[in-house]
């Protein structure tokens, strides 16, 4: 279960960044944490990319020490209880799946894109935003982080290699897009629509990773 664990989380963080509601934000977030305006961004390019590492840095850390403390406590359920909670899992996960796919509206995914983030051009500043960011933002990154808990607490064991692969998979983008952002704010322009595909195939992927838990077809190991 491992491999395919790890490489659905990497692929979550990617479809959370290319799902329709961050991705067409992403010059915009690159604004804020870096302080540069999209026009300016060919003259900024290493300011740009040093404020988008340090807040990858302080995303991939952030998720990484959340998936330590939630192995750390789930490795304590004995075997029956851990059974039950899989099965609990691939039902939530099954459920993340439809509202990724549209198909289900969940109040607590709400879009936060009125949530206010100071513009600063601090490294510091970059990092502390990055560690709040995947957890607070947007409706469906939120339920693609929710699905990559939900798939920690069906093999607890795994659970911080899981939270750090949606975290590169999430933070490998930013930072491509920091490092040729006035490109990239020109093709997101252009193609952000057709990216939105991927979303969905990712929305059908969590279903069918929900039933194989659900219905035992996934190893608890």
């Amino acid at each position: 279960m491992a491999e395919i664990s790890l490489l659905a989380a990497f692929l979550a963080g990617l479809a959370g960044f290319a799902s329709p509601c961050v991705l067409p934000l992403v010059p915009t977030y690159l604004a804020y944490i870096s302080g540069v305006a999209s026009q300016d961004a060919k003259k900024s390019r290493m300011r740009i990319l040093a404020n988008t590492l340090a807040f990858v840095l302080g995303l991939a850390l952030a998720l990484s020490a959340l998936g330590y403390a939630l192995g750390t406590i789930l490795q304590h359920l004995t075997g029956e209880m851990l059974l039950v909670a899989s099965r609990i899992s691939g039902a939530l996960i099954i459920l993340f799946g439809l509202c990724i796919l549209g198909f289900v509206r969940l109040g607590f995914f709400e879009s936060r894109q009125g949530l206010k983030i100071p513009q600063s051009a601090s490294l510091l500043a970059s990092f502390s935003i990055g560690a709040v960011f995947a957890i607070v933002w947007t409706p469906v990154m939120g339920a693609f982080l929710a699905f990559v808990i939900a798939l920690a607490v069906s093999a607890p064991q795994d659970a911080p290699a899981l939270l750090f692969s949606y975290a590169c998979g999430l933070g490998l983008p930013f930072v491509v897009t920091g490092a040729f952002a006035a490109q990239a704010a020109e093709f997101i322009k252009k193609h952000g629509k057709e990216m939105a595909v991927f979303d969905r195939a990712m929305g059908l992927m969590v279903v069918i990773i929900g039933l194989l838990l659900l219905m035992g077809g996934l190893p608890l190991v």
